[in-house]
């Protein structure tokens, strides 16, 4: 089998984020490692192979045991005193023991293409790390004490389960280098992400900011759905996401229950979440110069709306004459919609001054 050579723990690289990253440079070929000194290796893993590694890194404080097929963490490493350098990318691993954490002189941990699916709170206090690969692994989210990480200066998280960044990330004031390209990520869009570090740390900002102000503002920033995480900020009253490219308004928003004003204008919503019925403190609402054709009966829940604008959307319900006679005849329409919808009644039009049935 042809084999790659390991590249040297101080050389600078680019992870790789495709695939399963079968090419990264902390990749060595054909050796096998053990988990336990002096017990029994499990099979295919290699103990003398792994001895010698682990021998050579308490005399060079560098440690690389990749592809070794390890299905726990090797918890020798722990004993190895100053260890700066540690690579376990391509095994089975599927956690990382809380005790990682006494490992403080790590500057570079790399766990590349493993089975994690979350990262113990300790890592916080590995404060001397700048690299950190954590990229083709099962992570859905990082703990919050990832901020702590002031050093760091290289991120990769591609590959991962996530569907949001952390606003905490955008503590990390010396993060050159983020990969988090990821089929699962909505927040950041992948417009954004796509921009690279600068843009992403500034959006998380602005969201972290959010969360003392009770205002966001991310009009025009190329939003393709709504973010995750922003749905989340219970305390928010005021959001933007105007000018964006959004074609739905999702259930992500139900979560706003403080939300007094929601401005979507000039997007492409074809379709607004059912979960807007929860908004019950929105007093203003403004859907102008989308591609709505209706609104979710729900919408009858938000009695507190002082505007509601629907300019130049396709509306077909509530139909024209109901919108012509403004928000409280337009709330009516949706409650006895609503019933309509529920108890399988008809739809009772009594009382709304129509001059003619709706199609």
């Amino acid at each position: 089998m042809e084999t790659s050579q390991p590249v040297s723990p101080d050389t600078p690289q680019t992870p790789q984020t495709n695939g399963g990253d079968k090419h990264h440079d902390d990749k060595h070929h054909d050796e096998k490692a053990t988990t336990k000194k002096g017990g029994h290796a499990p099979k295919g893993v290699d103990a003398e192979a792994a001895k010698k590694r682990l021998e050579q890194a308490v005399k060079t404080g560098k440690l690389d045991m990749s592809s070794l097929g390890l299905p726990i963490f090797p918890k020798d490493v722990l004993t190895i005193p100053g260890l700066r350098f540690l690579a376990l990318g391509d095994n089975n691993i599927k956690s990382i023991p809380r005790e990682i954490g006494l490992m403080t002189a790590l500057t570079q941990l790399r766990l590349v293409g493993n089975q994690l699916n979350a990262l113990p709170s300790e890592i916080g206090t590995l404060t001397n790390l700048q690299t950190l690969w954590v990229q083709n692994n099962k992570l859905t989210n990082l703990p919050t004490e990832i901020q702590l990480l002031t050093n760091l200066t290289a991120l990769s998280i591609s590959g991962n389960n996530m569907t949001s960044l952390p606003p905490e990330l955008s503590a990390l004031t010396l993060l050159k280098d983020l990969h988090v390209e990821s089929p699962n990520l909505k927040s950041p869009s992948p417009t954004i992400a796509a921009k690279g570090a600068k843009a992403i740390l500034e959006y998380l900002r602005t969201v972290a900011k959010a969360i003392s102000t009770k205002t966001l503002d991310l009009s025009g920033i190329g939003l393709e759905s709504f973010p995750p995480d922003v749905g989340i900020l219970s305390n928010l009253t005021r959001l933007n996401v105007s000018h964006n490219n959004m074609q739905s308004l999702s259930e992500d928003i139900k979560g706003m229950v403080s939300l007094t004003h929601l401005d979507v204008r000039h997007n492409r919503l074809a379709n607004v979440s059912t979960e807007i019925g929860k908004l019950t403190a929105l007093t203003e609402l403004l859907f102008d110069k989308n591609q709505l054709t209706e609104l979710p009966p729900s919408i009858a829940h938000c009695s507190r709306l002082r505007q509601l604008t629907l300019d130049n959307n396709p509306l077909n319900s509530p139909p024209p004459k109901i919108i012509a006679k403004g928000i409280s005849r337009i709330l009516e329409y949706q409650r006895r919609y609503q019933v309509v919808e529920a108890r399988g009644d008809f739809l009772d039009l009594n009382d709304l001054d129509l001059d003619e049935l709706p199609i």
